[in-house]
């Protein structure tokens, strides 16, 4: 009766008429998905480290070939966008990923290079297999030259208050901004790019286009504008405030004939005060109108 109770609390598998074979039991401390995303896991693990494994193989033996490597003087790189600086000037920043795989090539660091260039604004570069950097360069755009104080050498600035090296491909009769020098924090030089710039629109409003007349714009004091323009064939310096420009530029062209009539050759004007300006003549003397 024993063996017979014992026969049945066994689980047989039936499958096979032929021959019974007991079913081992399933550990119950381990759930069925908990099963399932091991074995998935360990596949995963396997299928990486063979991949791997072949890139290993692909990179130390393949990629280090000839036709993989960057040679500059078999087209290895691919430059556009250079106006003012020059190519070597890029390739200077690959120099020693020259006779290197391309894969060895660190895209990311050299970008950070070649965006430590002043006149660099931004650049992009990518690998073209088998052998060739590709680069793109946006270069800043100068919007006037910078006379330096103390040392008074000439540089140039574009918008974002970024001096640069004076180059050829800049506008050479863009004019004269003063007032910024190389010690000054960038957003208080930018602040002050952006009021030569106001002005400079002002100025540059179609049917007047006065622009071309400016020759310097004295920046040293945020809150007054400093213009240097030529008048009729005379320099005229126009203190123009912070704000008001159109309205006080048109006060200038509105009275400038009735002033020098009556004062002769004007060398000065201020037009921030309210109601009135201050007209400095030829001759030194400051009389107000």
């Amino acid at each position: 009766m024993a063996l017979k109770k014992a026969a049945q609390e066994t689980p047989v598998d039936e499958s096979s008429t032929g021959l019974r074979v007991t079913q081992p039991e399933q550990d119950p401390r381990v759930p069925p998905l908990k099963r399932s995303l091991l074995r998935t896991a360990l596949r995963i693990a396997g299928s990486a480290a063979v991949l791997g494994a072949a890139y290993w193989l692909l990179f130390s033996i393949v990629l280090q070939t000839a036709p993989f490597r960057v040679d500059p003087e078999q087209g290895g790189f691919r430059i556009e966008g250079l106006s003012a600086l020059g190519p070597e000037e890029i390739r200077q920043v690959f120099a020693d990923d020259s006779g290197q795989s391309l894969a060895a090539v660190d895209i990311s660091g050299r970008l950070l290079e070649l965006r430590s260039i002043p006149w660099v604004k931004t650049a992009t570069a990518a690998k073209v297999w088998p052998r060739t950097i590709a680069v793109t360069v946006v270069e800043r755009k100068p919007v006037a030259f910078l006379r330096l104080p103390v040392s008074n050498a000439v540089r140039m600035i574009d918008a974002d208050g970024v001096i640069l090296d004076l180059r050829a491909g800049g506008d050479s009769s863009l004019p004269v901004i003063t007032g910024i020098d190389e010690a000054m924090p960038i957003d208080q030089r930018r602040r002050r790019v952006n009021l030569f710039e106001t002005v400079m629109e002002v100025f540059g409003a179609k049917g007047r286009d006065l622009a071309k007349g400016v020759s310097e714009i004295d920046v040293s004091d945020s809150g007054n504008a400093v213009v240097l323009t030529k008048h009729q064939n005379r320099m005229i310096k126009l203190q123009m405030g912070d704000r008001h420009f159109q309205h006080r530029l048109d006060v200038f062209l509105n009275y400038i004939d009735a002033w020098k009539s009556e004062f002769g050759p004007v060398e000065a004007v201020d037009l921030r005060f309210e109601k009135q300006v201050a007209v400095q003549p030829a001759n030194d003397g400051r009389k107000r109108g």
